[in-house]
């Protein structure tokens, strides 16, 4: 079975918390946390296998530039783990909630889209 990457994401109504994993070993490569999306004082922490922290303090406006943040952070020479995105095989994302229908992991799909925002109602600050 090939090495793949896996980056996990969940985000909040003002926070990215995200994790890359090397499976099927299942090794956690890097964790990080970007934190107060939306404030002056925003700030992200990154933590990779090696013991490298990288943290960075700056505004961070929302959900768009956090996404940037995390992907420079990855790609950073002395902190991140990968060379290239083309380097992340799968990407997932938590869903805080699936109601009924989605209790497991599921392929997304534009059908899957609608649903998850037709039930955003369920928990509307995420």
């Amino acid at each position: 079975m090939k090495n793949m990457k896996i980056l996990i994401i969940n985000c909040g109504s003002s926070s990215l918390k995200y994790q890359l994993f090397l499976m099927p070993e299942g090794l956690n490569l890097i964790k990080g946390i970007i934190e107060k999306i939306g404030a002056k004082d925003s700030f992200m922490v990154q933590e990779s296998k090696s013991g490298g922290k990288y943290e960075k303090q700056m505004e961070i406006k929302n959900h768009t530039q956090a996404f940037t943040v995390m992907t420079e952070a990855m790609l950073d020479k002395q902190h991140g783990m990968l060379e290239s995105l083309e380097d992340i095989d799968a990407v997932g994302h938590r869903v805080v909630h699936g109601g009924e229908k989605y209790s497991e992991t599921t392929i997304i799909t534009q059908d899957v889209i609608k649903d998850i925002d037709e039930l955003s109602d369920l928990a509307p600050l995420h």
